[in-house]
């Protein structure tokens, strides 16, 4: 099993994809960061909106507060790294070969699945922090807020649910296009549901609907963030199991 996570450590080192997915998550934190530290507040001054009541907190942790709550970025950068660190081993045939060498099956899934758990971590913080880091060099950070710790916990939960889902299509689809496309449609068309508040007692059960509350998040959002990983990387490995690897 040790063997097996260091040669998929090797690979998230060797992956292209991974780096550039780290970077754009960088680069999007930074230019929101200084977008809304130096031109929005700048305009809004000029346009003498600071009078009419509306204003700007762009300090440091509020801007990372603020890009926590943007939930879409990440899972749109979780989709596709899903689908080009998982999916695209099906079309390299590199799980048949592990078969080949007589590793059984759930040691192949679980030791890729940890090393994906672990590597999307810094790749879904980056684009919070860099913000931060952005908006704090023109007002500092503030206070640090009395919530932040249960916030970035709280994220890291409801992104690993994702994870969790992202795994199971990348299983289920095998395709690096079609998985792209069914997580970010997936998550997609579970957020739109969260507009019908008639749907509200059955979305509220979703993965998408609690990411939306993850400011605010509590035991609700604990459960099914629980119980969408477990279900989803449970029903990953049985697909796994039955999948016909070459």
């Amino acid at each position: 099993m040790g063997k097996l996570i260091r040669a998929e450590f090797l690979k998230l080192r060797k992956s292209l994809g991974y780096k550039v997915l780290f970077l754009c998550a960088m680069g999007l934190g930074l230019f929101v960061g200084f977008l809304t530290a130096y031109v929005v507040n700048d305009f809004a001054d000029v346009a003498g909106m600071g009078e009419l009541g509306i204003t700007f907190t762009t300090n440091g942790f509020m801007m990372l507060k603020n890009l926590i709550n943007d939930t879409q970025t990440n899972v749109i950068l979780i989709s596709i790294f899903s689908a080009i660190f998982i999916s695209g081993e099906f079309a390299d045939r590199t799980y048949g070969i592990a078969l080949y060498s007589g590793v059984p099956r759930w040691k192949v899934l679980a030791s890729k699945v940890s090393v994906y758990l672990i590597a999307i971590l810094p790749m879904i913080v980056i684009y919070p922090v860099s913000g931060m880091l952005a908006a704090a060099s023109r007002y500092g950070f503030g206070t640090v807020p009395d919530d932040l710790l249960l916030l970035c916990l709280r994220c890291l939960l409801g992104f690993a649910a994702v994870a969790g889902f992202c795994v199971l299509m990348s299983v289920l689809i095998k395709n690096v296009g079609g998985v792209i496309g069914a997580c970010i449609g997936g998550t997609s068309a579970l957020t739109i549901l969260n507009l019908f508040p008639k749907l509200e007692p059955a979305a509220k059960f979703s993965f998408m609907y609690q990411l939306a509350q993850i400011g605010s998040g509590g035991w609700m959002f604990l459960g099914v963030m629980i119980v969408t990983l477990v279900v989803s990387l449970v029903l990953a490995a049985v697909l796994f199991e039955r999948a016909e690897l070459k």
